[in-house]
């Protein structure tokens, strides 16, 4: 590999010349033994259909996304080798034209042969294909809308340096691509679903429809207001940006949710549960923000003390809102698991006594307050572990992520020996789980081991 890049520790595995040797020997070999084993099974087999298609075809998105990183970080081909030097967005366009290409093949060819009567790849073609379009027009128009936002910038902030100048400059160009993509999904699918009425056949009220539009509408004004406020509002903090954001979608949200709850047929309330909640993530919000010149130094303090690299001021402080963000929304999110398990009481009850011809009431209510409890219990230590990451400044990606994963079989120990009692008590299913689960958790962790900076 070229010592011109920097590369992650994942990437130095799947750009190794033996590992990507040994995978593309295992894919020729294994689908080759299925070919066989396909063709001497024929006679005997109800169809003809080329069942070795599938794992070809499925192991193939991965065996050529690994052959591509193996060309573009080994020098293999100038015009990959050269690509990687340029941002991370074009490098993502390469690795995106893969996977459309090959998936739409794939479902093609699946159409035409299991369905030939329904053509339907057209959809998944379209669809993907409108957010494949504008990261295509983003890969060949980015070198000179990149140099066009940088001399905007550099001119707005001299001050600024050139690092810090590209990166807000890239940032602006993903972000208003992200913005338009956003913009034409919503028109596209509301002109699609209100000229062909396809809620009709598939028996969805009028009321309903337009309930999900309303709030899709809210979430897309959220997205202009946010990349508005993030990338021209020079006069207000962050936190302050966030506030407002923030208030519009606990009102709107509300709105939409009433809505709904209030429309024909919904047989319990149960709306107040989330409204309340989120009371605990604005009061958290209000109270940093009405706080943030004596939050915001000492943490940044903090940040720095931490760091084992230099960074310029700026990187530091993005770090330290990081920081601050998963560790206030943790403690929201703690207060709001215990008031949650409250709150959802007469909830579980009124579920319990629907079941209980099939199981106890008594055993019901217990059985699914623990499953939501526990179920719950996996989001919160993930949560958790986010903040750990943030403070503790881990970086690389198997690192990380081996952290959260560490986090989600914790919590799943509970909930899956939890289902395991009530449903399948004859079964000790969860240990078989937890066992194939713990095997998938070790791997990573030795991965993350072993591509540990030093």
């Amino acid at each position: 590999m070229s010592t011109d890049q920097k590369s992650s520790g994942l990437i130095k595995i799947f750009s190794h010349r033996i590992l990507f040797l040994i995978h593309l020997f295992a894919y020729v070999a294994v689908n080759l033994l299925l070919i066989l084993i396909w063709a001497v099974s024929l006679p005997l087999l109800p169809t003809t259909a080329f069942i070795p298609f599938f794992p070809i075809f499925g192991w193939g998105f991965a065996i050529g996304f690994h052959a591509l990183v193996y060309l573009m970080y080994n020098d293999k081909i100038k015009y990959l080798s050269e690509l990687r030097k340029q941002s991370g967005f074009k490098i993502l366009f390469i690795f995106h034209a893969w996977f459309y290409g090959s998936i739409n093949l794939f479902l093609l060819i699946l159409d035409l042969t299991t369905t030939p009567n329904l053509l339907w790849f057209f959809w998944a073609l379209g669809g993907w294909g409108v957010a494949f379009g504008f990261h295509a027009f983003g890969f060949f128009t980015w070198d000179k809308a990149l140099e066009a936002q940088k001399t905007k910038l550099r001119e707005k902030h001299p001050d600024y340096s050139e690092q810090r100048i590209k990166e807000f400059a890239a940032s602006k160009l993903v972000g208003i691509e992200v913005l338009l993509l956003h913009i034409t999904y919503f028109v596209v699918i509301a002109v699609i679903t209100y000229t062909t009425q396809i809620w009709v056949p598939l028996s969805i009220t009028l009321e309903n429809v337009l309930q999900t539009t309303i709030g899709w509408a809210l979430f897309l004004g959220l997205h202009v207001l946010a990349y508005y406020l993030f990338n021209f509002n020079e006069t207000l903090s962050i936190v302050m940006k966030g506030l407002i954001l923030h208030i519009i979608a606990y009102v709107g949200l509300i709105f939409i949710g009433l809505w709904e709850q209030f429309t024909l047929g919904q047989t319990i309330f149960w709306w107040h549960i989330p409204v309340i909640l989120w009371i605990f993530f604005i009061g958290i919000h209000i109270f940093v923000t009405l706080k943030w010149d004596s939050i915001n130094p000492r943490a940044l303090e903090k940040v720095k003390s931490r760091s084992r690299e230099e960074r310029e001021e700026y990187k530091y402080q993005r770090l330290t809102y990081w920081v601050l963000f998963w560790r206030f929304t943790f403690i929201a999110h703690i207060f709001a698991y215990i008031l949650g398990l409250i709150l959802i009481i007469p909830l579980v009850d009124y579920i319990a006594a629907l079941i209980s011809s099939y199981l106890p009431i008594t055993l019901a209510f217990s059985s699914l307050f623990g499953i939501i409890a526990f179920g719950w219990l996996i989001g919160l230590l993930v949560h958790g572990a986010m903040y750990v990451i943030a403070l503790k400044q881990i970086r690389p990606f198997l690192m990380w992520t081996a952290v959260l994963h560490s986090a989600a079989y914790i919590g799943g120990i509970p909930l899956l020996i939890t289902i395991n009692i009530v449903f399948t008590t004859a079964i000790l299913w969860s240990a078989i789980a937890l066992g194939g689960w713990g095997i998938g958790l070790g791997a990573h962790l030795l991965l993350a081991f072993l591509t540990r900076k030093k």
